[in-house]
């Protein structure tokens, strides 16, 4: 069993980041709240960190240990788990072999993988939260780096859903099927937009950690 691993590794608190987070001169009621959570489960013995509002992943990823997981000759998967590998080529189990124990179930998880649709507001939430690791890093110049990058997907954001909306405008339809949007002239405002995406890319990867930024881009 010690050669065996999980595609998602353990929550290992960086005690160097949590004595910094619990030095602060001050605590919002967020803060506070997440600390008495931690101190209740160290109490309790429990293993496994409740993480259940936006602020305790926040600060959860800011104590987090960032070190790399032990590459496992072996490891155990769900299917969304191994899709996800495949779909990040940079991943360090990218070019394992592959031993399905349910053949005739994957095809209709992969199928389901493939359906999934890109939530932009859960990229909106990583940008706060990498947004918080920063201000407690006391780095202003990525700070701001984020702050202006946050405001200008907000704005890519809202042209989308409008030009998107356009489309649904006298019909009963839930959801209907568009060519890519990419050059769709439907889509003149977005694509426009998706052109300065490369500014922001180039400044934040020079700024950003290089594991915050692939987690991001």
């Amino acid at each position: 069993m010690k050669n065996i691993g999980f595609v998602r590794g353990n929550l290992i608190i960086n005690k160097t980041k949590f004595n910094t987070f619990l030095n602060k001169e001050s605590f919002s009621d967020n803060e506070l709240l997440f600390i008495f959570k931690y101190m209740s489960h160290v109490r309790h013995k429990m293993s496994i960190l409740d993480l259940n509002t936006k602020f305790d992943f926040k600060i959860n990823y800011y104590i987090q240990d960032d070190k790399k997981n032990k590459k496992y000759p072996v490891i155990l998967t769900t299917h969304l788990g191994l899709f996800t590998i495949l779909n990040e080529k940079k991943h360090i189990y990218y070019k394992y072999d592959i031993c399905f124990f349910d053949p005739e179930m994957w095809y209709r998880s992969y199928n389901s993988f493939l359906s999934n649709n890109y939530d932009l507001y859960s990229s909106l939430n990583f940008l706060e939260t990498l947004y918080y690791k920063y201000t407690l890093n006391n780095q202003e110049s990525t700070k701001e780096l984020l702050e202006n990058f946050a405001r200008f997907f907000e704005v890519f954001m809202g042209v989308l859903f409008a030009e998107t909306k356009k489309h649904f405008v006298n019909i009963q339809d839930n959801y209907i099927t568009l060519n890519p949007i990419i050059d769709h002239i439907n889509f003149h405002e977005t694509n426009a937009l998706i052109k300065q995406f490369d500014k922001h890319k180039t400044l934040l990867e020079a700024d950003l950690d290089s594991e915050d930024f692939k987690k991001l881009w």
